[in-house]
């Protein structure tokens, strides 16, 4: 049974819990959700991941189920499998970027920490790929959030910028 994490808005809280039809409980939360829901990923582990989940993001709790779009739970969303956010019915490949972008906020936070309108960061999202004027960049926002960052080929005078 999976466990998902759905987010109210660009920037809202994010609701942790696990069924069987992910599709359709998003569905029915939306009709009472004022704001758009979006669904971040998905993964494994049923009612003993959502509960292990739960426990260890209590200090980011809002209300039962729903949490702090922090750090730290954004990092607990990028350990699932990102899902496309036009087309909930698929789930799209576990990139890297999408991990990143899921971990760094989404894509209009994403956006936003480096300057750049969203459809760049979708784009990024789309060719998996990160532009190379921005990886240092990316290393160190991972690094500040405590995320394992990707392996990129940084030219070594850059690295030690």
């Amino acid at each position: 049974m999976p466990v998902y994490f759905i987010q109210a808005g660009d920037a809202g809280p994010i609701k942790i819990g696990h069924t069987n039809d992910v599709r359709k409980r998003l569905s029915m939360i939306q009709t009472s959700a004022p704001d758009h829901l979006r669904l971040l990923a998905v993964m494994d582990g049923g009612e003993a991941e959502e509960r292990a989940l739960h426990r260890e993001l209590t200090d980011f709790r809002r209300v039962g189920e729903w949490f702090d779009p922090s750090p730290e739970v954004m990092g607990a969303v990028s350990r699932g499998r990102p899902v496309n956010e036009r087309r909930h019915r698929k789930q799209r490949a576990d990139t890297s970027v999408d991990r990143f972008v899921i971990a760094f906020g989404g894509t209009t936070a994403t956006a936003r920490l480096f300057g750049v309108l969203p459809s760049a960061v979708s784009n990024w999202r789309r060719a998996d790929r990160f532009p190379d004027r921005l990886q240092l960049r990316v290393v160190r926002e991972c690094e500040r959030r405590g995320i394992e960052p990707p392996a990129f080929d940084l030219p070594p005078e850059r690295e030690a910028a």
